[in-house]
């Protein structure tokens, strides 16, 4: 899909809606509807939702390139078109009872050339623009999946995907299978060889408006592990794979690779099997995988090659698309991220997050399913399509799925049918055990992606209760979420269906279940090799058991008063003389007397041992509140048919603050200056907490989760009439990101019932080098008054020690009758009659902001005095205000420095 040429991308002056038409088979067609609006003047709550750090293969692919250390091409003038991506995949350390099959179970050598399903060797060629191995590993690994499902030998073309992917990389230049992936499942392509044939000379301008051969709507990404990757071979055909090329370690007699170095990969070719028993020439293990290239067939062995197991860069990328739909199977698909994923987003130290994205059908529509991006191994999601959204509450809720247990990172769909007519909304829940950014974005990557950001469309919330935009604002691109629909206009009923179990077991129960849509009355299931029943002819639901094992393909035609339809769902289920059960976590950290759930997956009943401290012993699901503190490790064996797994899970119990309630807090007396944890901390039932809003408004905390883990002061109000809360280490060695209220009430019942005066409330007082530490500064109090004091972590539950320097002066005055010497900051004369000069120790330009705050706290002046360096001088003028002491409060650049002056 191109924009428009008269749209400039970054200055959208309208509303539009961009749609490409493709015109496909049987007369219908696929709108990709992709919304854009400008955006005016923006005013945002500061959101810490936080992106993912790149991924250091891109990292060190960046510097590589500014050091000008990239292999350029190889001695036959070959260019390494590989670069990596910057979206990081979380992978988890992957024990051996994970693996698909054990190593004996597999077979020693197994070559997809003999079973016919490899198309013949091409050639990318050489030169600056022939850097396209991404192209042809990729055209490859469709055109192996088209051979094995049976459909034939297409010649797919590597010329439009390489001159179409869309981002910011000029062709040739090099890709990703995570490019590859954005062309693919936004329906760009594949094309036929013979619409748009390979040529690497310029200009390679990209042809639209073709019709793809087939819609390959899904990818998974694999992890390094080789058992796993042998038995995807077998079941989908050749992998892309990423490789570091060294020309130097082809051995040309005996048609082989290794490369033990740490350099990034720069090459991708296709794994089309292996051969346990190969040796290869140095390398320091038995075994190779058997490698198809895209530089001709009379380059080594007919264009293919060995690659040893021990190779240190084969495999750090594995990718295929396994899912093939023909081009008629949908009419709309709903979408914001041309690009795809680019990045991820979440809420340090949580490993849940959700996101809604708003589509308008323009007439009535049947969503028949619903996409979204993962990157995360075994990932849990829920989905859900609502009719209404008001940007705090959704109603009306169209169709759900919950507890979706996704074993790979990749882009997913799911069925999910619903009727749909104007506005709707899909919230999908994203937990990833272990990763703190679970929801995967579309957004800006300088000199990688420059996406358009669609605007009042996308919201992003750490609870499922507070929604924040995605819009872009002055501090963030913004970004688009992965999720998608896909619809079609419901005029004859739709052959959709669904099982319960996506593996199963030898002999154990798997139901089929018709999707209702259309008026149907006549059904054909055929339920694959091995089924019993084989087939059937009536609605359903069906229980089916199958007496072999090996991937099951499921069709059913439907009919009724307004037609018919077929479906066939290839390789749909994994039958297997095994089950894997899985608990995504290995181990969690909990308060005791707190309760946690423990979730697993992969069978059809569960049994937990011990029962120590668990609410039951039997179900998908237990809940353990640990009364002690201790490590509690539990055992699930999970049973499917005659089959049956265990796997296990530790809770760390741990003791709670002693001040976590707010009946159990500390007493603060004057001066205090302590260290204090919110670890392990609770909220506590009916416990208070500010409304979230904008960072820098009074009585508000930031929008990041809200009450996380608080623990609690009490204190009576001193003679001053004033106290201050800073939380700021001196030192810089005990910051966190926190955030304070403080309350008056006579008693902590009235607390919790509601019986209080909030009066101050403060989250982010210092910037980022600080860690975002809270602090109030000069807050009115009445002497003699009780008053109680909330911290909490902020930023979605942040957990750690901090000071707290508690005063019944302002931040940064011990006394107001001594006088305080900042080595940073000089203000003179001091004591003055009205104007006062300062200057800051500094050997940089800095933009600096002076504020001076009354005893009252109260602001009585605020400037911006612009960019100063050094020992340059500002003037402040206070003269028409009354005789006092007063606090300075200077910030620039990261820095925040107290001071007084004392006005006569």
């Amino acid at each position: 899909m191109n924009f428009p040429a008269d749209i400039n991308r970054d200055n959208l002056l309208i509303l539009y809606i961009h749609n490409l038409v493709l015109n496909l088979t049987k007369m219908k067609r696929i709108l990709i509807l992709i919304l854009n609006v400008l955006i005016i003047a923006p005013t945002f709550s500061q959101n810490k939702l936080q992106r993912a750090p790149l991924n250091p293969e891109y990292v060190n692919y960046l510097e590589a390139k500014k050091k000008e250390t990239l292999k350029i091409e190889t001695p036959e003038e070959y260019k390494p078109g590989y670069i990596p991506s910057p979206l990081y995949l979380h992978f988890k350390e992957r024990p051996s009872h994970l693996s698909l099959k054990s190593a004996n179970a597999l077979p020693t050598q197994y070559d997809l050339r003999t079973l016919g399903y490899v198309s013949p060797v091409k050639n990318q060629g050489g030169g600056s623009f022939g850097g396209n191995c991404v192209a042809f590993a990729t055209m490859g690994s469709i055109e192996s999946r088209l051979l094995f499902l049976g459909k034939g030998l297409y010649d797919l073309s590597e010329q439009n995907i390489a001159a179409c992917y869309g981002y910011e990389w000029a062709y040739g230049e090099g890709a990703n299978h995570e490019m590859a992936t954005a062309y693919l499942t936004r329906f760009s392509g594949p094309h036929l060889e013979s619409e748009d044939p390979y040529d690497p000379t310029p200009p390679n301008l990209c042809l639209s408006g073709l019709e793809p051969v087939y819609i390959l709507p899904e990818s998974r990404w694999l992890p390094k592990d080789n058992n796993l990757i042998k038995q995807t071979i077998m079941d989908f055909g050749g992998l892309y794979c990423s490789v570091h090329i060294e020309y130097d370690n082809f051995n040309e007699t005996f048609k082989t690779y290794y490369y033990d170095g740490t350099e990034s990969g720069n090459h991708a070719w296709l794994v089309v099997g292996w051969d346990d028993i190969k040796l290869v020439p140095g390398a320091t293990q038995v075994g190779a995988w058997i490698i198809k290239n895209s530089w001709g067939n009379a380059w080594m062995d007919t264009g293919f090659v060995y690659c040893s197991y021990a190779d240190t860069k084969i495999m750090d990328n594995v990718a295929h698309w396994p899912e093939v739909w023909n081009s008629d199977d949908i009419d709309t698909v709903y979408m914001y991220d041309y690009l795809g994923a680019t990045s991820s987003s979440g809420y340090p130290g949580d490993y849940t997050a959700y996101g809604i994205a708003k589509y308008v059908a323009p007439e009535e529509q049947f969503i028949t399913k619903v996409g979204t991006f993962v990157n995360a191994e075994g990932a849990v999601l829920d989905i859900e399509i609502y009719d209404d959204f008001d940007e705090k509450e959704l109603t009306n809720l169209l169709n759900s799925k919950s507890n979706i247990y996704v074993d790979l990172p990749g882009y997913y769909t799911f069925d999910l049918p619903a009727k749909v007519n104007g506005d709707f909304y899909i919230k999908v829940r994203y937990y990833t055990a272990g990763w703190e950014f679970p929801i995967s974005v579309e957004t800006y990557i300088q000199d990688y992606s420059n996406p358009v950001i669609d605007t009042a469309v996308n919201w992003i919330s750490p609870d499922n209760k507070t929604w924040n935009s995605c819009d872009p604002d002055t501090s963030d691109e913004g970004q688009n979420l992965t999720i998608r629909a896909y619809a079609v206009k419901l005029t004859s009923p739709i052959a959709m269906f669904e099982s319960n179990k996506g593996k199963a077991c030898l002999g154990s129960d798997v139901t089929y279940t018709f999707l209702e849509n259309d008026s149907v009355n006549e059904y054909h299931w055929n339920f694959g090799t091995g089924a019993s029943p084989a087939t059937a002819d009536t609605k359903g639901p069906h229980q089916v058991t199958y007496s072999s094992v090996g991937r099951k393909t499921i069709s059913l035609i439907v009919a009724g008063p307004n037609g018919s339809d077929t479906l066939v769902r290839h390789d749909y289920i994994a039958v297997d003389s095994t089950i894997k059960v899985i608990i995504p976590e290995r181990e969690a950290r909990s308060p005791v007397e707190q309760p946690f759930v423990i979730t697993a997956f992969g069978a059809d009943t569960y049994e937990w041992s011990p029962a120590e401290y668990l609410d039951k012993t039997t179900g998908q699901s237990v809940t353990s509140t640990p009364m002690i503190p201790g490590d509690y490790t539990y055992i699930v064996t999970g049973h499917q048919g005659s089959c049956s797994a265990t796997d296990t899970f530790t809770l760390m119990a741990k003791i709670r603050p002693p001040n976590d309630d707010v009946c159990s807090a500390f007493e603060l007396v004057f001066p205090t200056v302590d260290t204090f944890t919110n670890r392990n901390a609770t909220v506590q039932g009916n416990e208070p907490a500010p409304p979230e809003g904008d960072c820098n408004t009074p009585l508000q905390w930031c929008v990041e989760g809200g009450l996380q883990n608080s623990i609690w002061f009490w204190f009576t109000a001193p003679s001053t009439g004033i106290v201050s809360f800073d939380t700021k280490d001196p030192n810089g060695t005990l910051n966190m990101d926190n955030q304070i209220a403080v309350y008056q009430a006579d008693t902590c019942t009235d607390i919790l019932e509601d019986n209080y005066t909030m009066i101050a409330a403060n989250d982010d007082y210092y910037p980022q080098a600080q860690q975002y530490a809270c602090a109030l500064e000069a807050v009115t109090v009445e002497s003699g008054k009780k008053y109680f004091v909330q911290f909490d972590g902020s930023a979605g539950g942040t957990e750690g020690e901090f000071i707290l320097t508690f005063s019944e002066y302002g931040l940064g005055i011990d006394d107001p009758r001594e006088q305080i010497s900042n080595p940073l900051l000089h203000i003179y004369p001091n004591p003055g009659t009205g104007t006062f000069r300062f200057n800051t120790n500094t050997a940089e330009y800095h933009n600096m902001s002076v504020q001076v705050y009354n005893y009252s706290g109260q602001l009585i002046y605020n400037m911006n005095h612009g960019m100063l360096y050094g020992m340059d001088e500002c003037s402040l003028d206070i003269s028409a205000f009354p005789a006092g002491i007063y606090h300075v409060r200077v910030i620039f650049g990261d820095e925040v420095l107290h001071g007084k002056i004392v006005l006569e």
